[in-house]
């Protein structure tokens, strides 16, 4: 994760942000979870993290070919370019982007998006949600396992913290008109999103 700026939000005003981002990328995701400093209630936020699995489409690879792959929907990338202003790292097709959203609510407030395998959904989900302690510990024995670093040590029992564990649900039921803080984004600006999170999407 790249930390760009050190701006920082109360945790109503980026829960009200993120609210709208779970709302609006839920149906377009097999899983989809709040994550970080704002799962952990802190008072004061510096961006906006969330775990999910975006749903997939099928892609013939040629014309004349059999062979298929799977792509991220494009539901799911046309909805995301709706709250993005600028794609700062990584695309939908990969496993973690960061986007610098266009929320008015919280001016320039980053996301952090994890986009894990379906088996590792849940690892991912408790070191973006645990303590620091928990999530150096989880790395070093991801490092141990593929051979490297140093023998690690024992993962702190209780270190995922959760202060209220509905707050996740509640997240997704936000106050009615819940899209008020984001702008309209242009057309041509959300071609140019779209366009990055997933080169070929449009046809020249």
């Amino acid at each position: 994760m790249i930390m760009t700026d050190t701006a920082q939000y109360t945790c109503g005003k980026a829960n009200k942000a993120a609210s709208y981002i779970i709302q609006l990328l839920q149906t377009r995701c097999q899983r989809i979870h709040l994550a970080g400093s704002l799962r952990r209630m802190r008072p004061q936020v510096k961006d906006i993290e969330i775990v999910c699995i975006p749903k997939k489409e099928v892609k013939q690879s040629g014309l004349f070919s059999d062979i298929k792959e799977e792509i991220t929907d494009r539901n799911f990338i046309e909805a995301l370019a709706t709250i993005t202003d600028a794609i700062i790292r990584g695309s939908a097709e990969g496993r973690y982007m960061q986007i610098k959203t266009n929320s008015k609510l919280c001016p320039d407030i980053y996301l952090d998006l994890f986009m894990p395998q379906p088996e590792d959904y849940y690892r991912i989900y408790a070191i973006r949600t645990g303590s620091a302690a928990y999530a150096q510990s989880s790395r070093r024995l991801e490092a141990q396992r593929m051979g490297r670093g140093k023998r690690a040590g024992p993962v702190l029992p209780g270190s995922v913290r959760c202060k209220n564990r509905q707050l996740g649900k509640r997240n997704l039921h936000p106050q009615k008109r819940p899209g008020q803080h984001y702008p309209a984004t242009s057309l041509e600006k959300r071609r140019r999103i779209l366009q990055v999170a997933r080169p070929g999407i449009y046809r020249s």
